[in-house]
């Protein structure tokens, strides 16, 4: 089969990093390096690397940064809406007397329920 500049590039880095780890010296990996360019078969970059071990390819560290920003973001939404529902009760204490404690505790109720339910959406949509 045909290889790709992609397929030839992959090689290239490999070579690359068994050349780091001191598995192929300076000559040869010229040597490789140049016939890995010039390949035209995915055999060709087979035997380029058939005397050395597979390399693993390490795993990307996404999920722990991403775990992080996602607690943030909740966090924020949290506070957020603990600042809405105080904002809600102060306005209905002061303009209903003693019914604003049910009025802002409906209305705080609500905000809150608006508010998860937009959080949880704009996640959803990602």
């Amino acid at each position: 089969m045909r290889a790709s500049d992609s397929d030839r590039r992959r090689t290239v880095e490999e070579l690359g990093r068994h050349f780091a780890a001191g598995r192929i010296d300076t000559d040869d990996y010229t040597r490789r390096i140049e016939s890995a360019l010039t390949a035209s078969d995915l055999e060709e970059l087979d035997e380029l690397r058939a005397d050395l071990p597979m390399m693993r390819v390490a795993a990307p560290e996404v999920s722990r940064s991403r775990e992080i920003s996602e607690q943030q973001a909740s966090l924020g939404a949290y506070a957020f809406a603990l600042v809405g529902v105080l904002a809600v009760v102060t306005v209905a204490i002061g303009l209903f007397g003693s019914w604003g404690w049910s009025l802002a505790l409906l209305a705080g109720w609500l905000l809150g329920v608006g508010e998860a339910t937009f959080f949880v959406l704009s996640r959803t949509r990602r």
